[in-house]
C-alpha cells in the first residue's frame, strides 16, 4: 500500500520500487494499492502510463481503504485467505522491507 501524502522519502523509494525494479516484468504475487490520488490522472503522472496501467497495480480513486489505517509510510501487507497474518512499515526503522517483497515476488 502506498499512500499520496506522508513521508515524502519513504513514498518515493516505494515507488520508485514499483516502477524500475517490480515493472521489470520478472516479478510477481505482490498487488500495489496505490492511495491518495484525487484521479487517475494525477496517479498516472506520478507513476507513469506502464506502472499505472499494470494489473498488479490497484489505484483507489474511490478512497475503499480507509486513509487513516495507511498513515503516513507505505505498508507491506502479507495475507493469507484473505486476511492480514503480517503487517510492516515501509520506513527508516525497516530498510529490508524491499528485500522482505523481492522474496515474495519471486515465489
Amino acid at each position: 500500500m502506498i499512500p499520496f501524502y506522508g513521508c515524502t522519502g519513504c513514498i518515493s523509494t516505494a515507488e520508485n520500487y514499483l516502477i524500475t525494479t517490480y515493472d521489470e516484468g520478472r516479478k510477481k504475487n505482490i498487488l500495489f494499492i496505490i492511495s491518495g490520488h484525487d484521479s487517475l490522472k494525477s496517479a498516472r503522472l506520478r507513476l507513469g502510463e506502464k506502472a499505472a496501467t499494470n494489473p498488479d497495480v490497484y489505484i483507489d480513486i474511490e478512497k475503499v481503504i480507509d486513509w487513516n489505517y495507511l498513515k503516513q509510510y507505505p505498508k507491506l501487507l502479507l495475507l493469507r485467505d484473505g486476511m492480514v497474518v503480517s503487517e510492516k512499515e515501509a520506513n527508516a526503522d525497516s530498510p529490508d522491507i524491499y528485500e522482505d517483497l523481492d522474496k515474495i515476488a519471486n515465489l
